[in-house]
Protein backbone atom coordinates (compact mmCIF):
# COMPACT_ATOMS: atom_id res chain seq x y z
CA UNK A 1 0.00 0.00 0.00
CA UNK A 2 1.16 3.16 -1.22
CA UNK A 3 1.38 6.80 0.87
CA UNK A 4 -2.26 8.23 1.15
CA UNK A 5 -4.00 4.98 1.76
CA UNK A 6 -5.39 4.42 4.29
CA UNK A 7 -6.03 1.19 6.41
CA UNK A 8 -9.45 0.86 5.68
CA UNK A 9 -8.30 0.55 1.88
CA UNK A 10 -5.90 -2.49 2.08
CA UNK A 11 -4.82 -3.26 -1.85
CA UNK A 12 -5.11 -0.16 -2.91
CA UNK A 13 -2.38 2.41 -3.66
CA UNK A 14 -4.55 5.21 -3.42
CA UNK A 15 -7.54 6.27 -1.32
CA UNK A 16 -9.82 9.17 -1.24
CA UNK A 17 -11.98 9.90 1.55
CA UNK A 18 -15.68 11.33 -0.20
CA UNK A 19 -18.41 12.69 1.77
CA UNK A 20 -21.82 11.02 1.16
CA UNK A 21 -24.71 13.78 0.45
CA UNK A 22 -28.18 14.22 1.81
CA UNK A 23 -29.23 13.76 -1.91
CA UNK A 24 -27.23 10.33 -2.48
CA UNK A 25 -30.32 8.90 -0.29
CA UNK A 26 -32.64 7.19 -2.21
CA UNK A 27 -36.21 6.73 -1.13
CA UNK A 28 -35.25 3.11 0.85
CA UNK A 29 -32.45 5.20 3.03
CA UNK A 30 -29.66 4.30 1.63
CA UNK A 31 -27.27 5.65 -1.20
CA UNK A 32 -28.47 5.23 -4.29
CA UNK A 33 -26.78 2.68 -6.99
CA UNK A 34 -26.24 5.13 -9.32
CA UNK A 35 -24.26 7.30 -7.12
CA UNK A 36 -22.12 4.61 -6.70
CA UNK A 37 -20.54 5.07 -10.20
CA UNK A 38 -20.57 8.62 -9.42
CA UNK A 39 -18.09 7.88 -6.49
CA UNK A 40 -16.06 5.62 -8.91
CA UNK A 41 -15.83 8.52 -11.53
CA UNK A 42 -14.98 11.23 -8.12
CA UNK A 43 -11.78 8.86 -7.05
CA UNK A 44 -10.48 8.31 -10.81
CA UNK A 45 -10.55 11.51 -12.28
CA UNK A 46 -9.33 13.71 -9.33
CA UNK A 47 -6.09 11.30 -9.50
CA UNK A 48 -5.74 11.85 -13.37
CA UNK A 49 -6.37 16.02 -12.73
CA UNK A 50 -4.40 16.15 -9.62
CA UNK A 51 -1.98 13.09 -10.51
CA UNK A 52 -1.60 12.84 -14.26
CA UNK A 53 -2.03 16.50 -14.99
CA UNK A 54 -5.06 15.58 -17.08
CA UNK A 55 -6.75 18.95 -18.31
CA UNK A 56 -10.44 18.40 -18.25
CA UNK A 57 -10.86 21.98 -20.21
CA UNK A 58 -8.46 22.54 -22.97
CA UNK A 59 -6.31 19.58 -23.25
CA UNK A 60 -5.59 17.51 -26.45
CA UNK A 61 -5.76 14.24 -24.94
CA UNK A 62 -9.29 13.25 -22.92
CA UNK A 63 -10.32 9.84 -21.41
CA UNK A 64 -13.70 8.51 -22.28
CA UNK A 65 -15.44 5.57 -20.30
CA UNK A 66 -15.77 2.25 -22.48
CA UNK A 67 -17.07 -0.21 -19.85
CA UNK A 68 -17.59 0.25 -15.95
CA UNK A 69 -19.17 -2.61 -13.76
CA UNK A 70 -20.32 -2.05 -10.13
CA UNK A 71 -20.78 -5.42 -7.26
CA UNK A 72 -22.65 -4.05 -4.87
CA UNK A 73 -22.47 -6.04 -1.42
CA UNK A 74 -23.25 -3.54 1.54
CA UNK A 75 -25.25 -0.36 1.54
CA UNK A 76 -23.79 3.09 2.15
CA UNK A 77 -25.62 5.41 3.35
CA UNK A 78 -25.98 9.39 4.39
CA UNK A 79 -23.93 10.85 6.95
CA UNK A 80 -20.74 8.89 6.05
CA UNK A 81 -17.43 9.32 4.86
CA UNK A 82 -16.88 6.27 1.76
CA UNK A 83 -13.14 5.95 1.12
CA UNK A 84 -12.61 4.83 -2.26
CA UNK A 85 -9.46 2.42 -3.14
CA UNK A 86 -8.03 3.00 -6.33
CA UNK A 87 -5.84 0.49 -8.40
CA UNK A 88 -4.60 -0.05 -11.57
CA UNK A 89 -5.24 -3.74 -13.57
CA UNK A 90 -4.31 -2.68 -17.01
CA UNK A 91 -2.58 -0.34 -18.65
CA UNK A 92 -1.98 -0.08 -21.96
CA UNK A 93 -0.93 2.52 -24.69
CA UNK A 94 -4.68 4.31 -24.89
CA UNK A 95 -6.02 2.56 -22.34
CA UNK A 96 -5.98 1.72 -18.91
CA UNK A 97 -8.56 -0.39 -16.76
CA UNK A 98 -8.91 0.84 -13.09
CA UNK A 99 -10.59 -1.36 -10.08
CA UNK A 100 -12.47 0.47 -7.27
CA UNK A 101 -13.29 -0.96 -3.72
CA UNK A 102 -16.05 1.88 -1.52
CA UNK A 103 -15.35 1.40 1.74
CA UNK A 104 -17.98 2.53 5.03
CA UNK A 105 -16.89 3.29 8.08
CA UNK A 106 -18.49 1.12 9.55
CA UNK A 107 -16.98 -2.00 8.15
CA UNK A 108 -13.46 -3.22 7.06
CA UNK A 109 -15.25 -4.96 3.81
CA UNK A 110 -15.58 -3.38 1.04
CA UNK A 111 -19.18 -1.75 0.67
CA UNK A 112 -18.56 -2.36 -3.23
CA UNK A 113 -16.21 -3.28 -5.93
CA UNK A 114 -15.67 -2.54 -9.11
CA UNK A 115 -14.04 -1.82 -12.49
CA UNK A 116 -13.57 1.37 -14.99
CA UNK A 117 -12.17 0.97 -18.27
CA UNK A 118 -10.90 4.57 -19.64
CA UNK A 119 -9.99 5.16 -23.08
CA UNK A 120 -7.52 8.17 -23.83
CA UNK A 121 -8.84 9.77 -27.41
CA UNK A 122 -8.21 13.00 -29.24
CA UNK A 123 -10.39 15.49 -28.17
CA UNK A 124 -11.20 16.91 -31.74
CA UNK A 125 -10.86 13.19 -33.67
CA UNK A 126 -12.10 11.04 -30.72
CA UNK A 127 -10.09 8.72 -32.21
CA UNK A 128 -7.23 6.80 -30.06
CA UNK A 129 -4.52 8.92 -28.71
CA UNK A 130 -1.10 7.73 -26.26
CA UNK A 131 -1.28 8.71 -22.91
CA UNK A 132 0.48 12.29 -22.06
CA UNK A 133 3.80 10.96 -20.35
CA UNK A 134 2.69 12.64 -16.93
CA UNK A 135 -0.49 11.02 -16.95
CA UNK A 136 1.11 7.97 -17.67
CA UNK A 137 3.97 7.81 -15.16
CA UNK A 138 0.73 8.44 -12.52
CA UNK A 139 -0.99 5.92 -13.42
CA UNK A 140 1.75 3.41 -13.08
CA UNK A 141 2.04 4.66 -9.55
CA UNK A 142 -1.08 2.99 -9.49
CA UNK A 143 -0.80 -0.78 -10.87
CA UNK A 144 -0.61 -3.88 -9.49
CA UNK A 145 1.41 -6.04 -11.37
CA UNK A 146 0.21 -9.33 -9.89
CA UNK A 147 -3.40 -8.69 -10.63
CA UNK A 148 -2.22 -7.53 -14.49
CA UNK A 149 -5.11 -8.58 -17.25
CA UNK A 150 -4.20 -9.56 -20.91
CA UNK A 151 -3.28 -6.71 -23.62
CA UNK A 152 -6.33 -4.43 -24.07
CA UNK A 153 -6.45 -1.27 -26.68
Amino acid sequence: MGPGAPAIAPGYPHALAIPTRWKDNDVYGHVNNAEYYALFDTVINAWLINEGGLDIAAGTVIGLCAESHCDYRAALTFPETVTAGLRVVHLGRTSVRYEIGLFSQAAPEPAATGWFVHVFVDRGTRRPAEMPTRLRASLERLRIAELEETPAR
